[in-house]
């Protein structure tokens, strides 16, 4: 028996394994963060601490997680309909962009960050997080790749 379409949407919208995931490590990235400004910063008199510095250190893996799961995301989907999807999203290229920009997969790095405004000397990946959300709210950034994904599974599977 073949799946409806709607039956097939359905099941893509509820069913979404790596987001768990990332919720997990994103949790862990968040408990990091609280260190850092509750108990490292809090206690560094002389002030030999680099706060953009030690955050991006720790949001590091938080951008690799991110860029994981819309790698997972797009994998999950057949080539052909990818090819069509044209809902471009600052928000994952900026992703895409800073993730790159860990794993030294591109080597101008100075043009990806200059479309958003970053500066490799200037902790592009601190900037980039308050690109994504100005709070820094890396749970708010889940909630923009989960919209993503639904936006992506409602162009895959119509209604």
């Amino acid at each position: 028996m073949d799946l409806t379409i709607d039956e097939i949407r359905n099941s893509a919208l509820n069913c979404d394994f790596n987001i768990s995931r990332l919720k997990i490590i994103i949790d862990g990235v968040n408990n990091a963060i609280k260190n850092l400004y509750n108990e490292e910063l809090a206690i560094d008199w002389w002030e030999s601490l680099d706060e953009k510095k030690e955050y991006e250190a720790i949001c590091r893996l938080a951008i690799l997680a991110f860029e994981n799961y819309i790698e997972s995301t797009i994998n999950s989907f057949s080539e052909e309909y990818l090819s069509k999807f044209d809902n471009p999203n600052l928000n994952i290229d900026l992703i895409i962009v800073l993730a790159n920009l860990i794993t030294s997969k591109t080597d101008n790095h100075d043009e990806s960050l200059r479309k958003f405004n970053l500066d490799i000397n200037n902790y592009p990946i601190y900037n980039g997080i308050i690109l994504l959300n100005k709070d820094k709210n890396l749970n708010e950034i889940i909630d923009i790749l989960i919209k993503w994904r639904i936006d992506l599974i409602h162009f895959v599977y119509p209604q």
